[in-house]
């Protein structure tokens, strides 16, 4: 088992570095910054203060968490196996000394780690920003609560998008419809049907972190263990389906007879 790890923790090097690498990192980055842009027009409008905090926590749970991380994990996680079966380098590593389902545990995490990077300041920025310009300090829990929401995120959304990533070369579109319409549509029905999203378990999470402002307003939130609980087994069931995926899917891209 121990032998396993050094290889593992190659690969997530790796993986980490290209993911933060080139042109696409720069534009995740502005991407990843558009709620705080958003929050800077509202401070040169001369909005008031009160209004910014509360601000900056909407904009969390309307553009940040819901388009902003999923946008930004769909597009580091899909690329870990996409690009290199397109290119065709992904069997070099297949062939090397690490086990099939090291290499996937290894992309999973440098993908994670990446999407972290860049999407825990982007979601805090706001915040900061709205305190910056005159806001109350946010009520206790805030920070945390956003701090963990985003991470669960990139966890379970970094799983399901690298398993796409993995079966099909149209995992943009089915993480697109996943990410947009599954987890917003089912999210808003009645009944037990938003158990089926990870979007509900972190915004019960914020609500059980919170006790006052916009994060707080969830009224069917389970109890923390749970909310925590949900996304981290999502990414687990995920992840171990895409182990048990690597060992038969073709690491080749699909070839055209002439």
């Amino acid at each position: 088992m121990m032998s396993v790890v050094p290889p593992v923790w190659t690969v997530t090097v790796l993986s980490f570095r290209t993911s933060l690498r080139g042109i696409r990192t720069l534009a995740l980055a502005a991407f990843a910054a558009v709620p705080t842009l958003i929050l800077l027009a509202l401070v040169a409008a001369r909005s008031a203060p009160g209004v910014l905090g509360n601000e900056a926590q909407t904009l969390f749970l309307i553009l940040t968490l819901p388009v902003v991380v999923i946008v930004v994990m769909l597009i580091l996680a899909v690329a870990q196996f996409r690009n290199e079966i397109d290119d065709d380098t992904l069997t070099y590593l297949a062939s090397r000394s690490i086990p099939r389902g090291g290499i996937v545990v290894g992309k999973y995490l440098g993908s994670v780690a990446a999407a972290s990077l860049l999407l825990v300041p982007a979601a805090l920025a706001p915040v900061a920003l709205a305190v910056a310009a005159g806001a109350a300090a946010p009520p206790a829990g805030v920070v945390g609560a956003l701090v963990a929401m985003t991470v669960l995120a990139c966890v379970a959304y970094g799983a399901l998008f690298l398993l796409l990533g993995l079966l099909t070369s149209w995992a943009l579109l089915y993480g697109l419809l996943l990410g947009f319409l599954w987890e917003e549509l089912l999210r808003r029905l009645p009944g037990s049907v938003p158990h089926l999203t990870i979007a509900f378990y972190l915004r019960s999470l914020a609500a059980d972190l919170v006790t006052a402002g916009p994060l707080s307003g969830f009224p069917t939130a389970v109890p923390t263990f749970d909310a925590v609980a949900g996304p981290v087994l999502a990414a687990v069931v995920f992840l171990a389906v895409a182990v048990a995926a690597i060992r038969y899917v073709e690491l080749v891209p699909e070839r055209t007879s002439a």
